[in-house]
């Protein structure tokens, strides 16, 4: 019997140990966390059309502020959003001071816009609004049902989100985009 040379032994380790390295990485990549491209303008200035975010699947906590991805019926793409509110809590907006979560005014320090340029009329009334979450934003506040967030993108004037439609489901969310 001949031995194989150190080499060759050394070739077989380092292929294996590369084989499995790949292998780990695969997985992370499609169960734990993940790369997307944003697509569009609604998570501006935080997030820019085209950026690339991360984002991780399992083993996070969800609170208010973070920017999640989710699946909406009804989207082409994973829309990128911040969660305003939680399941109980109930938001209300008014043109004075903008959305209030159970009775106060949020500190949105990540928006750049100037207050009375966004909110116009047509905030609540364009052509993708359903008329029964503005009206319910405008006077006793939507309350944010079991398994919900109430989510809004940091570009409001551009955003479709919990303003037009309602409430998302917690079943509905990808994962917790991971940087910003």
């Amino acid at each position: 019997m001949t031995k194989k040379p150190a080499v060759i032994n050394f070739i077989n380790v380092l292929l294996s140990l590369i084989i499995v390295v790949l292998i780990l990485a695969i997985i992370c990549l499609l169960w734990i966390i993940s790369p997307m491209k944003v697509s569009g303008n609604s998570m501006q200035n935080t997030l820019q059309d085209n950026d690339i975010i991360w984002v991780q699947k399992t083993g996070y906590s969800l609170q208010k502020g973070d920017v999640i991805v989710f699946k909406r019926p009804g989207a082409d793409k994973p829309p990128v959003k911040r969660i305003i509110a939680t399941q109980g809590d109930t938001v209300q907006f008014d043109m004075i001071g903008g959305y209030k979560v159970n009775g106060e005014y949020i500190d949105e320090d990540y928006l750049s816009f100037d207050f009375a340029q966004l909110y116009d009329e047509y905030y609540f009334t364009g052509t993708h609004q359903d008329t029964t979450i503005s009206a319910l934003l405008m006077t006793t506040g939507v309350i944010v049902g079991e398994n919900q967030l109430f989510v809004l993108g940091d570009n409001r004037g551009v955003s479709l989100d919990s303003h037009s439609y309602g409430c998302i489901e917690t079943d509905w969310i990808i994962g917790k985009v991971v940087n910003k």
